[in-house]
């Protein structure tokens, strides 16, 4: 192998593992642009019936799992009843592409009836993408 190969195919590897946090960062803002309307389906899609949403437990709505794509379901069901709006904030990978690591930074709000904004989940998702299954893990806090 000459050297002016493998600087090559280094590259590409490295502008390549650089490209798929803006990838899914372009995919993702394109589907809470969607569920900030209402329509959730497009980021219902994206995950498995394995999968699992995890909350810490406290006094909030969305306390516990809620796992399966049913599950999930029911999750953005709630969140867009309560007239939630997000946004994508920041997308950062790890881990090799077998088993990729995602952390999102989402933070959210909510317009009140009486005016003003309230902050609702303001914390970010690791979620663990394994074949074609994933786990995510949500630290919500109040804001």
């Amino acid at each position: 192998m000459r050297v002016k190969d493998f600087v090559l195919g280094f590259s590409v590897a490295v502008s390549g593992r650089a490209l798929i946090p803006r990838l899914l960062h372009v995919k993702f803002a394109r589907d809470v642009r969607r569920l900030n309307r209402g329509d959730y389906s497009s980021l219902l899609a994206a995950y498995s019936d394995n999968f699992v949403l995890h909350f810490n437990d406290g006094e909030h709505r969305w306390s516990g799992d809620w796992e399966g794509r049913a599950g999930m379901e029911r999750f953005l069901q709630n969140f867009t009843a309560a007239r939630i709006q997000g946004e994508i904030r920041t997308i950062a990978i790890s881990g090799p592409l077998w088993a990729l690591t995602l952390w999102v930074r989402f933070d959210d709000h909510a317009d009140a009836r009486a005016g003003g904004r309230d902050r609702l989940l303001a914390g970010a998702c690791r979620c663990v993408c394994r074949g074609v299954g994933a786990v995510a893990g949500g630290l919500p806090g109040r804001v």
